[in-house]
């Protein structure tokens, strides 16, 4: 569990952390090629993990790191495949509207349009390579990333009123969409997966994400208003 900062200085170091793990957590939503070859990627996973939680999210960052080793490619790519791109129906879809909006159950809703407009807002360009919809979960998780290396760049350059609308930007989103679909996505994947690497990665999804948004982002809310008043009185 994250303790209390006592100065701006310890929230912002606590907040790179938190930067950093939904950074490689999203990298990990990639092609099984684009992040079993490169080692660093699973290896600054499993440092993040620790950082965060030892106990439970440090395990099953390791199992992902080993079952990338240890798994044939052939078989992960035709698992990635099934889970998240079809051609047949998918087993886990990878959208956030799918889940927040399970009347329609469809891609492309009134939540993915918030999503796109809280983007906008936060200045995150989403590449035109990427051909998934804009609540896709490795975008949702790099904009959490994203959203925290902005508000470290507000703090720095002293923008503090910048850095609490992102603040608000962050905990808001949490709250209405990824802390709200991931545990129902994170379940399918672990129910449908054939894979080590896709079971544990779907248990680290929601450890990680529940475990963040119960103390890291609430904490985070909490720290910036006492610091960030105390700064400004002081």
């Amino acid at each position: 569990m994250r303790e209390h900062a006592e100065t701006l200085e310890d929230f912002v170091l606590e907040e790179r952390v938190r930067q950093a793990a939904y950074h490689y957590l999203a990298d990990v939503y990639r092609y099984p090629e684009e992040f079993c070859r490169h080692t660093e990627v699973l290896d600054n996973l499993c440092e993040v993990a620790k950082a965060v939680d030892k106990t439970h999210l440090l395990p099953v960052a390791k199992r992902v790191r080993a079952a990338a080793r240890d798994e044939l490619q052939d078989s992960l790519n035709k698992e990635f495949a099934a889970l998240f791109i079809g051609p047949q129906n998918l087993l886990a879809p990878p959208y956030g509207s799918v889940y927040l909006e399970p009347e329609k159950r469809q891609v492309m809703g009134k939540s993915t349009q918030d999503v796109q407009r809280l983007y906008r807002q936060a200045g995150l360009e989403v590449s035109k390579a990427f051909k998934q919809p804009p609540d896709h979960i490795r975008i949702e998780l790099r904009f959490m990333s994203h959203l925290i290396a902005r508000i470290l760049e507000a703090l720095e350059q002293g923008d503090i009123q910048q850095a609490e609308a992102l603040v608000n930007t962050q905990l808001g989103f949490l709250q209405r969409h990824l802390a709200r679909w991931v545990k129902p996505f994170s379940r399918l994947v672990i129910e449908h997966s054939t894979t080590e690497l896709y079971t544990a990665l779907g248990e680290l999804t929601e450890r990680f994400v529940a475990h963040d948004y119960q103390y890291g982002a609430i904490t985070m809310y909490e720290d910036f208003v006492r610091l960030s008043s105390s700064s400004q009185t002081g």
